[in-house]
């Protein structure tokens, strides 16, 4: 569970996000939609502990609050973001970093073996050719083909909760079925997981048929 109390979040000292409290269960799929500039992306990156931003408020997960836990600890404690502009990373092997960031996340190795079986169902699963992981991190991919790769991450690191900023950015019909399919096929895999999607796209809350739906506007929740 992740409880949220007058959870507030600034950049460079102006304010974005305002004293948002939310209580949101394990095993839910939760929908914040927005007009673009209202604060959900910023809130997003403000769950996920990125540098740049100052929070105010609590953010409890299990009883601790986390509102001051750097990025890697977050990560360690399940806690992973597919990002909406996710950034390219040249000379660094999609296959190499995968089994790093299993690594850090999980505090242990996979075999060789297991981890390739981990990326040849997930580059299945998001349908993407398994030969993809054999190249640089998002380098010369198109917009849906990063997205799908962060889902790929997602799948191998198996993360408790997910937060995906704009996850349908870039995809064409078959993309966003493709997304669809994985989520719910996550969600399948792991019960106990909170899934929190930032999109303005309100039908694709119908499509996945959210728990329940936010709305927010000038960084408040309406």
């Amino acid at each position: 569970m992740l409880f949220l109390k007058n959870f507030s979040v600034s950049a460079q000292s102006m304010p974005i996000v305002h004293d948002i409290s939310l209580v949101l269960q394990s095993g839910q799929l939760v929908i914040i939609t927005g007009d673009n500039g209202s604060g959900k992306s910023t809130f997003a990156s403000a769950l996920m502990g990125l540098s740049g931003y100052s929070v105010s408020g609590q953010m409890l997960l299990d009883g601790n609050d986390i509102a001051n836990w750097v990025i890697e600890k977050r990560a360690h404690a399940g806690i992973f973001l597919g990002f909406q502009h996710p950034l390219e990373v040249p000379g660094l092997q999609i296959k190499t970093f995968l089994q790093h960031a299993y690594r850090s996340c999980k505090g242990a190795d996979l075999s060789l073996d297991l981890l390739d079986q981990k990326i040849e169902k997930a580059f299945e699963l998001v349908g993407l050719p398994v030969e993809y992981s054999k190249r640089n991190v998002h380098e010369g991919f198109s917009g849906g083909q990063k997205k799908r790769l962060e889902l790929v991450q997602m799948l191998v690191l198996e993360p408790r909760i997910v937060i995906l900023d704009e996850p349908d950015s870039g995809l064409d019909a078959l993309g966003v079925s493709a997304l669809i399919r994985v989520i719910n096929t996550y969600r399948i895999m792991h019960e106990n997981a909170l899934v929190i999607i930032i999109t303005h796209n309100t039908q694709l809350a119908k499509l996945l048929q959210a728990d329940r739906i936010y709305t927010m506007s000038a960084g408040r929740l309406v």
